[in-house]
């Protein structure tokens, strides 16, 4: 299985039912990672809105773009 079927798959059968497993998030980290390494990258973009709570009390080994968090602060803005 590719990583993208993984994460899928990680997503599909597990965090869109409530079930968070330390294990999830260590085979997420190992992929980003690698990315890191092998791709260059700079962060990664939790677009998945499960992602947040996979991540929740714990540090991406990247810098992670929460775009839930991203969207919440940018749509204050105008009223300060």
């Amino acid at each position: 299985m590719d990583e993208i079927d993984c994460i899928a798959n990680k997503i599909q059968d597990e965090l869109n039912r409530g079930i968070i497993r330390p294990q999830t998030r260590d085979t997420f980290n190992v992929v980003m990672k690698r990315m890191y390494q092998d791709e260059d990258i700079e962060a990664i973009i939790l677009v998945c809105t499960k992602l947040r709570v996979l991540f929740a009390g714990t540090e991406a080994p990247v810098k992670a773009l929460d775009t839930v968090y991203i969207l919440i602060v940018t749509s204050f803005e105008p009223l300060n």
